[in-house]
């Protein structure tokens, strides 16, 4: 009886219970209890890696829900979208990048972005200072240049440089069409020298003020009428010339 209290009273309690740790050749030896013990440690086992499993597989669906939310909104930015290393090599670009630079995002990734800044001196200068400016700052930085497609052809551009994390040995960057933008400002400077050659050539005297009547501007044959020349014209009010 002693002998049987002593077995009894050696057993673990619920409370104090650890796994059953064995060793694979040492199972032939194991007692009843024991073998009774490594099947209730197995199969709790079991329990908690089918557990873990499905709590695996949930986490790895929501993150695939997340990637492709991603790579859709990557995708549908209306600019070119870039990441480059510190040494120009492309390591990623979205669809519009693809489209603006007239090549598959497969190739770009084999490429380094210097390859498509127009291999004109100030493009390649500006780029590089550009490069230099996001390096040493750390911070935001962008620049207008022209661009080269993969066929040759060029366009100008305005690229935004956002280090990543902070950190200068990768870019994101973020790439704009201006080409319209440009064609309006040269139809401008256009429309302005048409104007002054008009006005310039006018028979008649021409004089514009600003709102308090500040002279502005006056034409070469205002300036013979009055007997003043341009540079005694401009900046003085009109009412000293009346």
């Amino acid at each position: 009886m002693a002998e049987q209290k002593k077995k009894r009273n050696s057993q673990p309690s619920k409370s104090e219970k650890k796994p059953f740790l064995i060793e694979f050749e040492d199972i032939p030896n194991l007692t009843p209890y024991q073998i009774k013990e490594l099947v209730q440690d197995l199969r709790i086992h079991q329990v908690e890696l089918e557990a873990q499993v499905q709590e695996l597989s949930n986490t790895q669906e929501d993150l695939h829900g997340s990637m492709d939310k991603y790579q859709e909104l990557y995708n549908s930015l209306p600019m070119g979208y870039l990441s480059i290393s510190k040494d120009y090599s492309i390591l990623e670009a979205n669809d519009r990048a693809a489209k603006m630079l007239g090549a598959s995002k497969f190739l770009l990734q084999k490429s380094k972005f210097t390859k498509f800044i127009a291999p004109t001196q100030q493009s390649q200068d500006t780029f590089y200072l550009f490069i230099r400016r996001g390096i040493k700052s750390g911070q935001q930085e962008e620049c207008e240049l022209e661009m080269r497609r993969s066929d040759g052809s060029h366009f100008p551009a305005q690229i935004i440089a956002m280090p990543v994390d902070n950190s200068t040995d990768q870019f994101h960057l973020a790439i704009q069409y201006i080409t319209e933008r440009k064609q309006a400002e040269q139809a401008l400077r256009d429309s302005e020298e048409r104007y002054r050659g008009i006005v310039e050539t006018a028979e008649e005297g021409i004089a514009i003020h600003d709102s308090v009547g500040t002279i502005a501007y006056v034409n070469e044959r205002m300036a013979n009428m009055l007997g003043y020349s341009r540079e005694e014209r401009i900046g003085k009010s009109r009412l000293e010339f009346v």
